[in-house]
């Protein structure tokens, strides 16, 4: 595979070496079912997300649940930043959908990925929002999180950007509980060079 071909969103206006005019799927009525499932539930995702944070914008769910005013900003700050985050990651999980099926390069085995990267956007963002709002993460300060707007903004940032911001996680937890050091025995044998896996980001 060249580099050009790995790459997020390879220069290929042929979509593989399409010709002129070849306008039918090169997909099975199966695999076309399949895409168009994937497709729908994260439109749905994306859709519903807007719509939810739309609704915590407006108040609606105050009233639902009879907080008062106190109570329902900090309800508000979470519920943007997992809904940013489910919202940003559906955006990626849509945008890599379309990407994979062009390129022809969609198959089953990658379901549960794009079925999952909503809900784990969504878990991150609420994860990096308590993280800052805690005062843990030094580069934020924790009170730009009293704008219900930045904190939406982190969300989706974090939801779009998931890998980094589990890298970033990652630094964090390693800073407060420290590394795990492995020693192997001696009676270990040297595990093989195995090549990276393939980014499904």
């Amino acid at each position: 595979m060249t580099q050009a071909d790995d790459a997020f969103a390879p220069w290929d206006p042929t979509d593989g070496g399409r010709s002129l005019f070849e306008w039918e799927s090169r997909y099975g009525p199966s695999a076309r079912k399949g895409i168009a499932i994937e497709a729908l539930y994260v439109i749905v995702m994306l859709i519903a997300s807007a719509v939810l944070i739309f609704l915590v914008w407006l108040g609606t769910p105050r009233g639902w649940l009879r907080l008062d005013p106190e109570r329902y900003v900090v309800l508000s700050r979470f519920a943007y930043a997992g809904l940013g985050g489910v919202f940003g990651a559906s955006l990626i999980d849509l945008k890599w959908l379309y990407h994979f099926v062009a390129r022809g390069r969609w198959h089953l085995d990658r379901r549960l990925w794009r079925l999952c990267v909503p809900l784990i956007g969504g878990g991150l963002a609420v994860t990096f929002f308590t993280l800052v709002r805690a005062g843990g993460y030094g580069m934020i300060q924790p009170r730009i999180t009293d704008s219900g707007y930045w904190v939406l903004a982190l969300g989706i940032l974090v939801g779009l950007f998931s890998d980094s911001a589990l890298a970033k996680l990652a630094e964090v937890a390693e800073a407060l509980f420290g590394g795990t050091k492995h020693t192997p025995s001696a009676s270990s044998e040297s595990p093989p060079s195995a090549e990276a896996p393939e980014s499904e980001r």
